[in-house]
């Protein structure tokens, strides 16, 4: 379980799906991308502060080559538009080395389980948030949750506050 001071995000997919399941603890199939990008004098994600791990893995004659993992599913352009010569391979994990290693901001627990429940939303306008979810999260009843909407990726975010964030509300 993570901890109760941890701000914790899940994504809820804007999309109503007329069917329930839940799965916990799967391991993600990831894409690993090897890429070229013209942006060679900033060739970082244009979702920044990335969540999934990437690298420069060498420089050309006007180009910079990246190597970078996506859960599938997730669209490569969205973090580099740029991209050409795009090679793809689905692999089970990510595999670090001492010439990939593991970035400080990347949560493997994380980013390698997938807590996906699809719920149907009811004519109030309530989605039910499941007790395994928020065990496995740590939300108890009347803790405070922020609801974000990020139209651009067309998904609601919804996190419950920290400790000291719930006593100041």
């Amino acid at each position: 379980m993570l901890s109760n001071t941890t701000k914790m995000i899940w994504v809820i997919s804007m999309k109503f799906i007329n069917k329930t399941k839940l799965l916990k603890g799967v391991n993600c199939m990831w894409h690993r991308y090897v890429f070229k990008t013209k942006a060679i004098n900033d060739y970082r994600p244009l979702i920044f502060n990335p969540k999934y791990p990437w690298w420069c893995s060498g420089e050309g004659d006007g180009y910079v080559t990246i190597v970078a993992y996506l859960p599938v599913g997730e669209n490569i352009y969205k973090y580099w538009d740029d991209a050409y010569h795009v090679h793809s391979k689905k692999v089970d994990k990510i595999e670090f080395t001492d010439r990939f290693p593991k970035p400080n901001y990347f949560i493997e627990d994380d980013a390698n389980t997938i807590v996906k429940n699809i719920r149907r939303i009811d004519d109030l306008g309530r989605i039910v948030i499941t007790k395994d979810i928020r065990k496995y999260l740590g939300i108890n009843e009347g803790d405070k949750l922020e609801v974000d909407v990020d139209t651009s990726i067309g998904k609601i975010i919804i996190s419950r506050l920290s400790d000291e964030e719930q006593d100041d509300w």
